[in-house]
């Protein structure tokens, strides 16, 4: 792929984008969130398993 490729790309995948509505980001935030409170108690949990072996 050359650079004029990956331009017209790159252009034609952003005149596509849209921003998100404030519900729709607001729910991203909230699994993303949880993903990583989820995701911090799991290696929470490990680290308190390998610390009891």
């Amino acid at each position: 792929m050359n650079i004029v490729e990956l331009v017209q790309r790159s252009r034609r995948l952003l005149i596509q984008a849209r921003k998100p509505t404030p519900q729709e980001f607001a729910f991203i935030a909230k699994v993303t969130g949880i993903g990583m409170v989820i995701t911090g108690m799991i290696g929470l949990i490990i680290s308190i398993i390998t610390e009891m072996i």
